[in-house]
């Protein structure tokens, strides 16, 4: 019998052995690419081929993650955020609303005023994703995080303080100040998902003798909010996204104490345009914004109100070096809203495009670690050294 049981035993292993054999094969042949690189013929375009060695390298998806949804939830549930030691310091705009910049703690030293700036600005999730300042530090970079208002305990004294979607005035209000502060000091951006979106308006609506950026490098914004919209609206979009992004938009507007209760809102002792009771039943992100945005700031429609907040119709106006990381399987920025004939016209402004990553995901090896590929992008030199030191001679 142990001999008859043999070949069968063998049968199996050869099975195993080919399918396992079969799946390396696919996984190098197929999956295993180049980022496509896509910008205009310039100094930008020649500076990314010559020297960013970490482009000339396929990405290594997770064998087991080649799927964006995989990607944006494994990345989300796998990394862990950075203790950051920050010290706050407080601006307050012209219409008194609260803002603010956390300072790394080691980047206090006031010896050296021409040590460059790393400025992240954060997505919706505040600081979750600060990973890379970490990194931007230990490469002798001042570093500090954007602290949107409203967010990280800043208080909103009324609704009508309420961010909106790709505003850029608080960051240009922020980035005048810290040029005031290091005039000699060059600024740089790094922004995540929304948080892109607000970089790509800034450069784009800022005077050039009033943007004091000098290069930025953006990972998973959404372009056309309009496609986010669609995409994170069907049925499994909305159960796995966008249900609890409208959640924290409802706790976003509960947390503060501009309304006397749950059910009605005022403002300067008048009685704001939407109904608190009514904002608690929205279940995705578009519902919450027909709600509470459109009639607080006077929108007359959804299309009109993400139409100017999205960064894709203003991308040809981008003079700054920009590098932009986005993956073809993000389901919040569909490769059908990113504007590829811009980046393909514009010698300014790059599209570095994966074939996987999902939602600022983009992760690695089989079990992957904290360091991501888009991590190793904006973070290792020379990619660092370019972005945020070599710009000036471009």
């Amino acid at each position: 019998m142990v001999t008859n049981s043999l070949p069968c035993i063998l049968t199996w292993k050869s099975i195993l052995l080919i399918s396992f054999g079969l799946s390396t094969s696919y996984y190098f042949y197929s999956i295993v690419k180049k980022p496509l690189i896509i910008i205009s013929n310039g100094k930008l375009k020649d500076f990314i081929h010559n020297h960013i060695d970490t482009l000339k390298r396929p990405y290594y998806p997770t064998p087991w993650a080649l799927n964006g949804h995989l990607q944006t939830v494994f990345r989300a549930v796998l990394e862990k955020s950075p203790e950051l030691g920050c010290h706050r310091e407080i601006i307050v705009t012209t219409a008194g609303i609260q803002l603010a910049i956390d300072w790394l703690i080691d980047d206090q030293s006031d010896d050296d005023h021409d040590k460059p700036i790393v400025l992240y600005v954060p997505g919706i999730g505040g600081k979750a994703r600060s990973n890379c300042l970490v990194e931007a530090r230990s490469l002798g970079y001042r570093t500090a995080i954007f602290c949107i208002r409203g967010s990280d305990g800043l208080p909103l004294a009324k609704p009508s303080q309420l961010p909106r979607l790709g505003d850029w005035t608080d960051l240009a209000t922020i980035i005048d100040h810290i040029h005031q502060k290091y005039p000699r000091s060059m600024i740089n951006v790094i922004g995540i998902s929304l948080g892109g979106m607000i970089i790509c308006n800034y450069l784009a609506e800022t005077e050039p003798s009033q943007n004091y950026v000098h290069a930025a490098c953006i990972v998973s914004t959404p372009f056309d909010m309009k496609v986010t919209q669609l995409s994170l609206e069907t049925w499994f979009n909305t159960r796995m996204y966008n249900v609890y992004i409208a959640e924290f938009m409802i706790n976003y507007l509960k947390c503060y104490s501009f309304h006397s209760h749950e059910s009605s809102f005022t403002e300067n002792g008048h009685s704001l345009p939407f109904n608190f009771e009514d904002v608690k039943k929205c279940i995705t992100f578009s519902q919450f914004d027909q709600s509470v945005i459109l009639p607080l700031f006077g929108y007359p429609d959804l299309t009109t109100y993400y139409k100017l907040a999205s960064p894709g119709i203003r991308m040809d106006k981008i003079k700054t070096p920009l590098v932009c990381i986005n993956a073809i399987d993000d389901p919040f920025s569909p490769i059908a809203g990113i504007p590829i004939d811009k980046f393909n016209q514009s010698p300014d402004i790059a599209l570095i495009l994966t074939r996987y990553g999902g939602h600022v995901g983009f992760i690695e090896k089989l079990w992957p670690t904290k360091t991501t590929y888009a991590d190793k992008e904006t973070n290792k030199p020379p990619n660092y050294d370019y972005i945020l030191e070599k710009t000036m001679k471009l």
